[in-house]
């Protein structure tokens, strides 16, 4: 079981750590259908997360400034996945590849300054 961090800049950093999984969304009857991804948007602008699991991209949710939320993203064939952070009138920021396996959870943590970085 592991845990990755995805820091956004123009590529996001992967840093991987280890930690207890967190289990599926309520409502989900196969918990490896799912990858947690724990949002924490520390920028005051409004964040929408897509993943791309399997070269298509997916939009998991929207998290407000200065907040963290859970969202889910669709479990990769591959065991690949990238991350796309939209914010609010600035523009996107592309994650770098992370593996993940089931009981994997991903952290993508939003800079303050992200919307500064060009």
């Amino acid at each position: 079981m592991g845990r990755f961090t995805l820091r956004a800049v123009p590529l996001l950093l992967i840093l991987g750590l280890p930690a207890c999984a967190l289990g599926a969304a309520p409502g989900t009857d196969r918990p490896d259908d799912r990858v947690p991804v724990q949002v924490e948007n520390r920028n005051t602008h409004d964040a929408t997360i897509y993943a791309y699991p399997n070269a298509q991209r997916v939009r998991i949710g929207t998290v407000g400034g200065l907040d963290t939320r859970m969202l889910h993203a669709p479990a990769p064939i591959a065991g690949q996945l990238r991350f796309e952070i939209r914010l609010l009138a600035v523009g996107a920021f592309l994650s770098h590849t992370v593996s993940v396996a089931p009981g994997d959870t991903v952290v993508v943590t939003v800079p303050a300054d992200l919307h500064r970085r060009r």
